[in-house]
C-alpha cells in the first residue's frame, strides 16, 4: 500500500470539535456534517499532513 497518499478538507471546509463528536463544516453550500469522535481524531491526523497509509498502520496495531 502507498504509504505516501494524504488528505486534507477542502478551503471551503473546516471542522469542529465538540465535548464527544465533531462537525464539518461546508461554507459554501452551508451543509453540516456531523462525525463521531473516531473521525474527529482521523480528520486531525490528516490535517496534520500525516499520510492515510500510516494512520491505517497505527489504528491496525491498536487491535492487535
Amino acid at each position: 500500500m502507498e504509504n505516501s497518499i494524504r488528505f486534507s478538507l477542502n478551503e471551503d471546509c473546516f471542522l469542529v470539535k465538540g465535548a464527544k463528536r465533531g462537525a464539518i463544516y461546508k461554507l459554501d453550500t452551508g451543509d453540516v456534517y456531523s462525525i463521531d469522535e473516531h473521525s474527529v481524531e482521523l480528520v486531525e491526523k490528516c490535517e496534520k499532513g500525516i499520510p492515510v497509509g500510516e494512520i491505517l498502520i497505527e489504528k491496525s496495531d491498536e487491535f492487535r
